[in-house]
Order: structure tokens, then sequence, then C-alpha cells
């Protein structure tokens, strides 16, 4: 949730002139964040895994931290968002905003309220801003990031990126101070970061400070006044992040005479009150196929996806898996789907009760189950912490986990809703390469979805659909 700072009713109204822009410009004095020989750990009986941070981040300057996934990133900006129990803290951190922007890198672990509106307004509304004053601040807000949309629009209506613009819009209204920003560069699509950039440069040149968290930062850096990469425990300064090379998928299998796995046809999306996401839509995956599924954020990724797999039904159009449509109950163990916010798939308080759950649930003997989720468990790196809580675990190591319990159970088709996000080249690379072994091994067939083109173009080694106008357009 958003810190308790931005939820205290009654502190009396806030000072807002009657002419408020959400960018009016700010005096740049002392530094908006400081620390000296900063320690930090996860919980307060582990060690400190993070030791002797130095940061100082001037009023009208953007600064940008890079790091591997698991570095610590993330619970930096907590701590200086005062998030972050006092008994994980050593040194020293002050923050000169008493009311920062801080924006998480799961913005559903943020939303409030039931409407784009509500939620934008909300933290406005626990300042006593003068109604008038607060409707106007909210529309130019929204208008800002680029979400159009009537102000009625149900939150849980929006893609994940559309719920992290919304987040970035109502901490913008209220002019704060001091940015601090998780994986941006991971929910939003190009235009997403487009918008961020344009308002983060206009928020430094009115004196306000942001720091990014950012594995792969992109146009984000070309606003950025200093780097910083946090790794092996240590921050240092740094030169600007190079941008991600992409992968390489192995070629696919010649599908033959085979009939597909997964097919669709004449498929229509249209969730209630919405306007259609897909119209008239065809899409095939065969055994051992990779497809890559791209759009827009909100262009439908998520709830085709979910469609797919059976949890979802569409307005018009016919779905088949080997020739049957698609339903949970009959298609379990068989297509795996995992979402884009991880921790809606555990279910456990270890890491290794959480690999033997869906294991249990599929009837396999106790030995088998210790044996996948041990082997999958040390594929993913994680052998070594299989004690602890799945919700300690980074976000980049938690959307690892949620693939690994799903290929523990070897499915025939595997749905993945951008499993690249929060994670460096190195995961995603590691992700890659275990799909592509279950692709050659045992025919899985994938369906990978994502913002940007995150592979070469190399030929033969996936098919390209992409969302554009409502339509499945082949992009390769």
């Amino acid at each position: 949730m958003r810190p308790c700072l931005f939820r205290e009713k009654g502190r009396g109204a806030f000072p807002v002139p009657a002419n408020h822009n959400p960018w009016q410009p700010m005096t740049a004095s002392t530094p908006l964040l400081h620390t000296e020989r900063l320690g930090l750990r996860a919980t307060p009986d582990s060690p400190f895994f993070v030791q002797d941070v130095a940061l100082t981040i001037p009023g009208g300057e953007c600064h940008i931290v890079s790091g591997p996934t698991g570095s610590g990133k993330s619970t930096l900006l907590q701590a200086a968002a005062g998030l972050l129990p006092d008994a994980c803290l050593q040194g020293r951190i002050q923050v000169a905003d008493p009311r920062p922007a801080v924006i998480l890198q799961n913005p559903e672990t943020q939303l409030l309220a039931a409407t784009i509106g509500g939620e934008c307004a909300f933290y406005l509304e626990n300042l006593g801003w003068d109604l008038e004053v607060m409707q106007r601040t909210v529309r130019l807000a929204l208008d800002g990031v680029g979400l159009t949309q009537s102000l009625s629009t149900p939150t849980r209506s929006l893609s994940m990126g559309q719920k992290y613009r919304l987040l970035l819009a109502a901490f913008l209204a209220a002019a704060p101070r001091l940015l601090l920003i998780d994986e941006a560069g991971t929910q939003l699509d190009a235009p997403g970061r487009e918008h961020l950039a344009v308002h983060i440069q206009r928020h430094t040149q009115n004196g306000g400070s942001a720091v990014l968290f950012e594995q792969h930062p992109g146009v984000l850096a070309s606003v950025a006044d200093g780097y910083w990469r946090l790794e092996n425990g240590t921050l240092c300064a740094a030169d600007k992040p190079p941008s991600a090379p992409p992968l390489q998928p192995n070629a696919a299998p010649s599908p033959g005479s085979t009939p597909p796995l997964l097919t669709c046809t004449g498929l229509t999306l249209a969730p209630q009150g919405c306007p259609p996401l897909v119209q008239d839509g065809d899409l095939s995956l065969h055994s051992g196929e990779l497809v890559l599924l791209t759009g827009a954020n909100g262009a439908g990724k998520s709830t085709l996806l979910q469609t797919l797999a059976g949890f979802g039904r569409p307005q018009a159009g016919r779905i088949f898996f080997k020739g049957q449509p698609p339903r949970p109950d009959q298609t379990r163990g068989k297509i795996g789907l995992v979402l884009q916010n991880p921790e809606r798939q555990f279910f456990e308080t270890t890491i290794r009760e959480e690999m033997l759950f869906a294991l249990k649930r599929l009837g396999i003997p106790a030995p088998e189950r210790t044996r996948r989720a041990q082997r999958w468990l040390a594929r993913i790196g994680l052998q070594d912490r299989q004690e602890i809580p799945p919700f300690a675990l980074s976000y980049g190591q938690k959307r690892l986990l949620a693939l690994a319990t799903t290929l523990a159970f070897a499915p025939e088709v595997v749905l993945l809703d951008d499993p690249g996000a929060g994670l460096d080249t190195a995961y995603q690379r590691t992700i890659l390469e275990l799909l592509d072994q279950e692709r050659s091994d045992n025919g899985l067939g994938v369906i990978w979805t994502a913002h940007d083109m995150p592979f070469t173009a190399a030929e033969n080694a996936y098919t390209h659909i992409r969302i554009q106008g409502g339509r499945l357009v082949r992009a390769n």
C-alpha cells in the first residue's frame, strides 16, 4: 500500500493555489535524499546484504540506480520511502520531502479506489483540497500520462501498464518534490516511457528530484543527471547503463502435418462495459512453437492469455485445445498460465512448499514431487533459499519462481504474461534457455507477451503476432 502519510485524514487543508498546476515550479535547496553508511537487510533477523551506501540526490536532478535482479534496488527504494522497519536499517538516511511520491514495481499493491478518478483524487482528498481545484487537477494529471478515459472507468479494467500510469498521475497531481519510481520501464510501453521522461524533465526543471530504479532505462536515461549501480552489496557511481541486448530463441521445429495444440478463430474480446480489445482474431500454436504476442499497454494481451487458458469467455469466436474448448478443470496440468503479477499465484509459506503445491494437486507421488521441485529450484538458482517465504524474494525472483512452479508439472502449453519484466538480461536469458530446452525436449508450446520486441529478428525462431487496432496481425 502507499505510505501511511498519504492516508492521514484530518490533517487540515493543504494550501493549494486556485490556479494550481501539477507541475508548478519548486525551490531546490538542501538535498532531497541523503544517506551515510546506510546498510539494508530484508528482515530484522537476516544479515545486512547492502552496506555503506552513500547517496546524495540534489534538488533539480534525476538519478538512475541499476543493478542485477535481487541486488537490493527495491529495498533501497523502500528505505528512502520510509517503508522499511528501523531494525532493517543501519547508518543514516535523510529525506527532505515529507511526502515523496513512491511508485512500487507492482502497481496493484498501491491501488485503493474503484475508479481512476477516485484513485487520482484519493491523495488530494486526504490533504483537504478544494473540490473544484481537485477535479481540474485530476483531469489534467490523467491526461498528462495518456489516460484519457472517463473518470468513472473502473481501475480493475486497466492493464498493468495503465495502472502504473494511474499511480504516476495520482502522485504527480500533488507536485511532490521527490519521486521514487521502481522499474517504470518494466510496466510501461514506449509511449508511456516517453510520457514519463517528459514529466521527469519538467519535474527537475521545476526544482524537484527523481530517483529511478531501473534494469533497462532506455529513453529514461535521456533525462538522467547521474547513474549508480548496486551490485554485490555495494552502491557505486557508474556510467550510463547499456541498452538491453535482444534475446535469441532457438529455431522452432517444423510443425509438419501435425495439428496445432491451441487455436482460436474469429475471436472477439470485449471486457464488460468496455469497447472490444480484439476483433475477429485468429491464432494457432503448434507443439514446440514460440509465439511472441506484442502490443501497447491496454491492447488486450493479458485478457487474451486468460481467455486462451479458459478463464474467460470470448464475445465471439471459438477456442480449441487439442480439439476441445479449454476448461480449467479439464486442462489442469496441460495448460500453464503465468500471470503478470506473480504474487497472485503463491499460496504457501516457503519456496519449497510453493514448488510442491501444484504437484500435490495433480496427484504426483511424493518422491517424484520432491525430485521435480529440487530440480527446478536448482535450475532457477533458488535451491539455497527454499525455506524462506516466496514474498521475501525480489519481484524478478518471484517471476522466476512462478515460472518454475508452472514448468514443474510439465504442461503441453505455457502462456507467459510479460515474463521478462523486472529481470536483468542474465535472468531473461535463463528463462529463454529453460523454455527452449522444454520446447526441444518435450514439445512445449509457448506464448510470450511483451510491450516491445525482446527477441532478435531471427528467421523461423518464433512467430510474432501484434495486437494493433484491435486486430491480431502477423508481424514476421
